[in-house]
C-alpha cells in the first residue's frame, strides 16, 4: 500500500516476471461460484513496458482470464499455467500519466470489456460462463485506487447456494471416512 497526496494505492513494484520462468503477480479475492458479475478498478501503469489489467473468472492463479493493458493493445487473455492465448484485442493507446478506469461485465458466456465507461469490444467464450475468482494483476510497476465487483441480488442467492450445496456434498463425503482419534 503507498499513499500519494493522501490518497492510498495498492501497488504491484515487481519488475522483473521473467526469471526463473514466467509469472503474473497479482492480488486475488472471491470464490469460484461467483459468476454474471460485473468487475472494475482504476489503475495507472508507471511503466507501460508490461501489462497490468484485471484477471476474471480465475479457477486460480494459473487459469484465468485477463483483461489487460498490453504493446499498446487491450487484451483480453486466457492464462493458462505459463501460457497466454489471446481471445480478443484492439489498439488502444495508453500512457504512464493517466489513470484508467478498467471494467468486465460477464454474464452468461459473454464478456463486456470497457475502458473509462466506453465499450471497447465484447467477447463470447465459454471460459466465460464458468465464473471465478477476481483479480488485479501488473507485470509490471502499476498503481491500484481501488477495486469493485458487484452483482445482482438474484445472482448473489445463485452463488451462495452453490457454496452451501458444495459444503454439503464435502460434509457428506466426509463421514464415509473414520474420524480422527486422539492417541
Amino acid at each position: 500500500i503507498t499513499e500519494d497526496e493522501g490518497k492510498h494505492f495498492m501497488e504491484q513494484m515487481r519488475v522483473d516476471t521473467e526469471n526463473p520462468h514466467k509469472m503474473f503477480p497479482m492480488l486475488m479475492a472471491g470464490e469460484i461460484q461467483w459468476k454474471d458479475y460485473t468487475v472494475k478498478t482504476k489503475l495507472r501503469m508507471l511503466n507501460t513496458k508490461g501489462s497490468a489489467g484485471i484477471g476474471i473468472c480465475a479457477l486460480n492463479s494459473l487459469n484465468m482470464l485477463a483483461l489487460v493493458f498490453e504493446s499498446n493493445h487491450l487484451r483480453l487473455i486466457h492464462r493458462h499455467k505459463e501460457e497466454e492465448y489471446v481471445l480478443k484485442e484492439v489498439e488502444f493507446s495508453y500512457d504512464c500519466d493517466t489513470f484508467y478506469e478498467v471494467e468486465a461485465i460477464c454474464h452468461g458466456e459473454e464478456i463486456h470489456c470497457f475502458v473509462d465507461g466506453n465499450l471497447i469490444f465484447a467477447v463470447k467464450d465459454p471460459l466465460v460462463a464458468r465464473g471465478g475468482k477476481v483479480a488485479i494483476t501488473a507485470t509490471r510497476p502499476t498503481q491500484f485506487a481501488w477495486v469493485k465487483v458487484e452483482v445482482s441480488n438474484e445472482t448473489f442467492k445463485e452463488i451462495e447456494h452453490c457454496k452451501e450445496m458444495k459444503k454439503q456434498g464435502r460434509e457428506k463425503r466426509q463421514l464415509q471416512y473414520p474420524k480422527m482419534k486422539l492417541w
